[in-house]
């Protein structure tokens, strides 16, 4: 579980949890289009938080950096104009910073299961990729984010 602090209504810090959706490495499906819809308020919270006098420098983490904190740092980037190439090599360098972390996870899981869940399964669920990241993007529909309170502007290609 991740948390995200922000300012209540008296200045004092509060943590929200943002919890993810389940995911079952059989599907190896990246839910991370559906943290865009589902997450958008927390989203939109991080933008509120960091635009507010006082609040950056700033640190968004967690243990991978590819999900919901990935996407966050997305955001960011977006809000701030940089180029798709920019947002994208940034969200790629999680794969650079965890990969002995993710090596581990796979064989502990890969031995779990009784070698049942293949290593590349895994490998999906745990890597940032380019498409994940391209499905999120899709699933920004501009009426969805302006709606929610999320105002990002689409690099281009």
């Amino acid at each position: 579980m991740s948390r995200r602090s922000s300012p209540d209504s008296s200045g004092a810090a509060s943590s929200a949890a943002i919890s993810p959706p389940a995911r079952s490495p059989r599907r190896c499906s990246p839910r991370i289009s559906s943290y865009v819809i589902d997450f958008a308020p927390a989203f939109a919270g991080v933008l509120q938080a960091l635009a507010e006098p006082g609040h950056v420098p700033a640190l968004i983490h967690c243990n991978g950096g590819k999900d919901r904190t990935g996407f966050a740092a997305t955001i960011v980037l977006l809000r701030t104009r940089r180029p798709r190439a920019t947002i994208v090599e940034d969200y790629l360098l999680t794969n650079h910073f965890t990969r002995w972390t993710t090596r581990r996870r796979i064989w502990l899981v890969f031995l779990a299961s009784r070698l049942s869940i293949r290593p590349r399964e895994m490998r999906a669920l745990l890597e940032a990729r380019e498409p994940y990241l391209d499905a999120a993007f899709a699933a920004m529909d501009e009426r969805l984010w302006v709606d929610r309170g999320v105002h990002c502007v689409m690099p281009s290609a």
